[in-house]
């Protein structure tokens, strides 16, 4: 999860969110003018190269909505389709480095009363628009009344851009269709806002801090993290399931390895006596230990085939605990299985050399005690 396209840099950004009151706004005039004298403030800080607002932020849960297309009847789209919602401003793709495939991204032109627009992800246009061009494609989505905080009706919008894959629903989810809209044509009062820097953002932060205050001195930064803070934070719980698997595979292999050794063991010990009797009949050395190994293979083989059918069969239960990785990969498999025959082969080596060079008075002698 760590190391898969994300759809955005995460270097150089901190971020923040900016928790107005919605009635300290009495229309959509009053927000949009509101956030463009705060994001030119902040512009105008010495180190900041891009400023965005947006409704959400990468890695995080975007609002799903539901959504239509024009000319396409809604049994096509599947039963009850909703897509992720985000609300931008046009710096939010070079503030966070989303790459525009085709089309355009936002510009300051998307405003209120102009021709409403919306730009797609790739995932959008994998599964619904594979086999037309997007551009130019409506699409219709809800929009929020800021005002009244309530959704209103849904507003047809033509897609004039289609952006990369940006993970909107945490580090684990690839494939989620999403439609990004111009903050200026449907501004909200509660949003996030990022900040790319030339050097460590954290240094700026009093600076940009002091520049938001300067257009409204009652609205501190709340929640305050970089990208890299964001990243980590959404891989947390991953990371201890990771350690906790880890930890139990690691003590249920070194128990598999001493418990194939000590099985191994007390085969050789119980046939010491036979190996000394055949050692001083003249049996050679390469071929005692060829038979015992090929025995000990034998064994090892059987427990290996049943030991894989049993793991085939349960490791269907720890498919959802799984990112990029199959629950039956085969280079697991049979790096395990290699591990333990190598281990039992190697435990048989070491003792049945040890055995061979046991006296065959010895043996003899331990062969009529056991006997009697």
């Amino acid at each position: 999860m760590t190391s898969p396209d994300r759809g955005v840099r995460t270097d150089h950004v901190v971020t923040f969110r900016l928790l107005t009151l919605p009635h300290s706004f009495a229309n959509d005039s009053q927000i949009t003018a509101y956030y463009r004298r705060i994001l030119s403030s902040v512009a105008a800080v010495s180190g900041v190269i891009h400023t965005g607002v947006s409704v959400n932020l990468p890695m995080r849960r975007a609002l799903q909505v539901p959504f239509s297309i024009a000319g396409r009847p809604a049994s096509e789209l599947g039963s009850r389709p909703v897509v992720g919602l985000n609300v931008v401003t046009p710096g939010y793709f070079q503030t966070f480095g989303i790459r525009i495939d085709r089309g355009r991204a936002f510009s300051d032109q998307d405003v209120a009363g102009g021709a409403p627009v919306a730009v797609v992800n790739e995932a959008f246009v994998r599964r619904y628009l594979a086999n037309a061009d997007p551009i130019a494609q409506q699409v219709s989505v809800r929009q929020l009344d800021a005002v009244a905080m309530k959704w209103g009706p849904q507003v047809a919008r033509e897609i004039v851009g289609v952006f990369h894959d940006v993970r909107n629903q945490g580090p684990r989810q690839t494939d989620v269709p999403e439609i990004d809209v111009p903050f200026w044509q449907a501004p909200g009062p509660i949003v996030w806002m990022a900040v790319r820097t030339s050097g460590n953002p954290s240094i700026l932060l009093k600076e940009i801090s002091a520049a938001v205050q300067s257009v409204d001195s009652d609205l501190p930064l709340n929640q305050v993290r970089t990208m890299d803070q964001i990243v980590s934070l959404s891989l947390a719980d991953d990371r201890w399931v990771v350690a906790l698997y880890a930890g139990f595979g690691v003590a249920a292999l070194l128990l598999a390895v001493i418990g194939v050794y000590g099985v191994i063991s007390y085969s050789v010990e119980q046939q010491t006596p036979e190996i000394g009797i055949r050692m001083a009949l003249g049996a050679e050395p390469e071929e005692m230990l060829r038979v015992i190994v090929g025995e000990i293979l034998r064994l090892a083989g059987i427990g290996v085939v049943l030991g894989l059918a049993a793991a085939f069969a349960l490791t269907r239960l720890m498919s959802s605990s799984l990112f990029g990785v199959s629950p039956n990969d085969p280079a697991t498999f049979a790096g395990v299985a290699i591990l333990l025959v190598a281990a039992a082969v190697a435990g048989c080596i070491v003792l049945a050399q040890r055995a061979m060079r046991v006296d065959p008075i010895v043996a003899l002698r331990s062969n009529n005690h056991s006997h009697k």
